[in-house]
């Protein structure tokens, strides 16, 4: 494994379940990953944005995954986020 950082993101549905209407990354934090970073519990933050639709969804979770691009355009093991909306009275 060879040292590196998250180049970018690709998000993708999860299995059957309810998605996002759209999602974007924001911001990823560039810092370099190394084999000791990665055995010291390094954290890298990412900010997302999902915007979903409270009419479709209720009282639901959102499911999806992240697969983290690192150069050379290879992809990490997907993770996977399940959201639960709520939604702000008027």
């Amino acid at each position: 494994m060879r040292p590196g950082h998250i180049e970018g993101v690709e998000f993708s549905p999860r299995e059957l379940h309810l998605y996002p209407e759209d999602l974007k990354l924001n911001y990823c934090d560039k810092a370099p990953i190394t084999l000791l970073s990665i055995f010291s519990g390094k954290t890298i933050i990412c900010n997302y944005v999902a915007s979903i639709d409270p009419k479709k969804v209720i009282k639901a979770q959102v499911w999806f995954q992240v697969f983290y691009i690192v150069p050379g355009g290879h992809a990490l093991a997907p993770v996977t986020y399940s959201v639960n909306p709520m939604v702000k009275p008027p």
